[in-house]
Protein backbone atom coordinates (compact mmCIF):
# COMPACT_ATOMS: atom_id res chain seq x y z
CA UNK A 1 0.00 0.00 0.00
CA UNK A 2 1.97 3.26 -1.42
CA UNK A 3 -0.17 6.77 0.06
CA UNK A 4 1.06 9.93 -1.69
CA UNK A 5 -0.44 13.47 -0.63
CA UNK A 6 0.42 16.19 -3.50
CA UNK A 7 -0.70 19.24 -4.54
CA UNK A 8 -2.59 18.78 -8.56
CA UNK A 9 -4.32 20.68 -10.51
CA UNK A 10 -5.67 17.39 -12.59
CA UNK A 11 -9.34 17.97 -13.13
CA UNK A 12 -9.17 21.60 -11.94
CA UNK A 13 -8.13 20.69 -8.14
CA UNK A 14 -5.55 21.90 -5.73
CA UNK A 15 -5.63 19.41 -3.18
CA UNK A 16 -4.67 15.31 -4.45
CA UNK A 17 -4.40 12.31 -2.69
CA UNK A 18 -2.93 9.02 -4.22
CA UNK A 19 -3.36 5.87 -3.10
CA UNK A 20 -1.16 2.32 -4.55
CA UNK A 21 -2.68 -0.84 -3.74
CA UNK A 22 -1.86 -4.21 -4.93
CA UNK A 23 -3.94 -7.24 -5.89
CA UNK A 24 -6.64 -8.61 -3.42
CA UNK A 25 -9.60 -8.21 -1.05
CA UNK A 26 -6.65 -7.51 1.51
CA UNK A 27 -5.31 -4.42 -0.61
CA UNK A 28 -8.72 -3.28 -1.48
CA UNK A 29 -9.66 -3.24 2.38
CA UNK A 30 -6.52 -1.64 3.45
CA UNK A 31 -6.92 0.57 0.41
CA UNK A 32 -9.97 1.97 1.23
CA UNK A 33 -9.92 2.16 4.89
CA UNK A 34 -6.34 4.89 3.59
CA UNK A 35 -8.71 6.59 1.46
CA UNK A 36 -11.35 6.87 3.61
CA UNK A 37 -9.56 8.41 6.52
CA UNK A 38 -7.97 11.42 3.99
CA UNK A 39 -9.14 14.91 5.10
CA UNK A 40 -10.84 15.25 1.52
CA UNK A 41 -13.26 12.51 1.61
CA UNK A 42 -14.25 14.62 4.95
CA UNK A 43 -15.34 17.64 2.86
CA UNK A 44 -18.07 15.26 1.85
CA UNK A 45 -21.18 15.03 4.03
CA UNK A 46 -21.81 11.62 5.75
CA UNK A 47 -24.09 10.31 3.26
CA UNK A 48 -21.95 11.64 0.69
CA UNK A 49 -18.60 9.99 2.16
CA UNK A 50 -20.65 6.81 2.35
CA UNK A 51 -21.91 7.01 -1.65
CA UNK A 52 -18.01 7.12 -2.03
CA UNK A 53 -17.26 4.15 -0.28
CA UNK A 54 -19.77 1.95 -1.78
CA UNK A 55 -18.65 3.10 -5.39
CA UNK A 56 -15.28 2.89 -4.37
CA UNK A 57 -15.60 -0.60 -2.87
CA UNK A 58 -17.34 -1.91 -6.86
CA UNK A 59 -15.07 -0.19 -8.24
CA UNK A 60 -11.97 -1.93 -6.54
CA UNK A 61 -13.53 -5.09 -5.95
CA UNK A 62 -14.34 -5.29 -9.78
CA UNK A 63 -10.46 -4.39 -10.97
CA UNK A 64 -9.58 -7.54 -8.99
CA UNK A 65 -12.30 -9.55 -9.84
CA UNK A 66 -12.27 -8.50 -13.84
CA UNK A 67 -9.60 -6.78 -15.26
CA UNK A 68 -6.82 -8.54 -13.01
CA UNK A 69 -8.60 -11.74 -13.33
CA UNK A 70 -5.75 -13.61 -15.30
CA UNK A 71 -2.82 -11.88 -13.62
CA UNK A 72 -2.30 -9.55 -10.22
CA UNK A 73 -1.16 -5.79 -10.66
CA UNK A 74 -1.64 -2.84 -8.99
CA UNK A 75 -4.20 -0.07 -8.81
CA UNK A 76 -3.97 3.48 -8.50
CA UNK A 77 -6.58 5.89 -6.88
CA UNK A 78 -5.89 9.77 -6.96
CA UNK A 79 -8.65 11.80 -4.83
CA UNK A 80 -8.75 15.60 -5.93
CA UNK A 81 -10.56 17.94 -4.56
CA UNK A 82 -11.80 20.19 -7.46
CA UNK A 83 -14.25 23.36 -8.01
CA UNK A 84 -17.38 21.27 -7.83
CA UNK A 85 -16.55 18.18 -5.88
CA UNK A 86 -14.45 15.67 -5.07
CA UNK A 87 -13.02 13.50 -8.46
CA UNK A 88 -11.93 10.08 -8.41
CA UNK A 89 -9.75 8.20 -10.86
CA UNK A 90 -8.90 4.94 -11.17
CA UNK A 91 -6.16 3.25 -12.82
CA UNK A 92 -5.12 -0.66 -13.43
CA UNK A 93 -3.12 -2.41 -16.31
CA UNK A 94 -5.59 -5.11 -16.51
CA UNK A 95 -8.33 -6.69 -18.99
CA UNK A 96 -10.39 -4.02 -20.88
CA UNK A 97 -14.10 -3.70 -20.83
CA UNK A 98 -16.07 -5.71 -22.73
CA UNK A 99 -16.13 -4.13 -25.95
CA UNK A 100 -13.96 -0.95 -24.59
CA UNK A 101 -17.37 0.40 -22.80
CA UNK A 102 -18.75 0.81 -19.30
CA UNK A 103 -21.37 -1.46 -18.79
CA UNK A 104 -25.01 -0.15 -18.74
CA UNK A 105 -25.92 -0.71 -14.97
CA UNK A 106 -29.20 -2.53 -15.81
CA UNK A 107 -30.44 -4.52 -13.00
CA UNK A 108 -30.78 -8.16 -13.40
CA UNK A 109 -34.28 -9.45 -14.03
CA UNK A 110 -35.70 -10.36 -10.98
CA UNK A 111 -37.93 -13.08 -12.57
CA UNK A 112 -40.75 -15.20 -10.60
CA UNK A 113 -37.64 -16.79 -8.15
CA UNK A 114 -38.46 -15.14 -4.88
CA UNK A 115 -34.80 -15.22 -4.11
CA UNK A 116 -32.60 -11.98 -5.55
CA UNK A 117 -30.31 -12.57 -8.35
CA UNK A 118 -26.83 -13.15 -7.74
CA UNK A 119 -24.65 -10.16 -9.12
CA UNK A 120 -25.12 -7.23 -11.15
CA UNK A 121 -26.37 -4.30 -8.78
CA UNK A 122 -22.41 -2.87 -8.45
CA UNK A 123 -22.92 -1.00 -11.90
CA UNK A 124 -26.34 0.25 -11.45
CA UNK A 125 -24.91 1.56 -7.84
CA UNK A 126 -21.82 2.54 -9.31
CA UNK A 127 -23.96 5.35 -12.09
CA UNK A 128 -26.31 6.11 -9.90
CA UNK A 129 -23.97 7.48 -7.02
CA UNK A 130 -21.59 9.35 -9.17
CA UNK A 131 -21.47 12.41 -11.53
CA UNK A 132 -19.34 12.37 -15.20
CA UNK A 133 -18.48 8.87 -15.04
CA UNK A 134 -15.96 8.02 -18.06
CA UNK A 135 -13.69 5.44 -19.05
CA UNK A 136 -10.88 4.88 -21.21
CA UNK A 137 -8.94 2.17 -22.68
CA UNK A 138 -5.40 3.47 -23.05
CA UNK A 139 -2.59 1.45 -24.57
CA UNK A 140 -2.88 -1.58 -21.52
CA UNK A 141 -4.12 0.72 -18.99
CA UNK A 142 -7.50 1.49 -17.74
CA UNK A 143 -8.94 4.82 -16.52
CA UNK A 144 -11.72 5.28 -14.65
CA UNK A 145 -12.80 8.68 -13.58
CA UNK A 146 -16.22 9.82 -11.91
CA UNK A 147 -16.89 12.32 -9.14
CA UNK A 148 -18.92 12.59 -6.07
CA UNK A 149 -20.62 16.00 -5.47
CA UNK A 150 -19.89 17.88 -1.94
CA UNK A 151 -23.46 19.74 -1.04
CA UNK A 152 -21.82 22.24 0.74
CA UNK A 153 -20.05 23.14 -3.08
CA UNK A 154 -23.56 23.16 -5.10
Amino acid sequence: LLVEMAVSDDMGSTESCRVTIGNGTLSVRAGLKQLLADPLLHTLSPQERASAEIVLAEVLNNVVEHAYARYDGETEITVNHGANGIYFSVTDHGLPFPGGNLPKGDLPDFGTDPGLPEGGFGWNLIRSLTRNLTYRRSGAQNRLRFQVVASELL
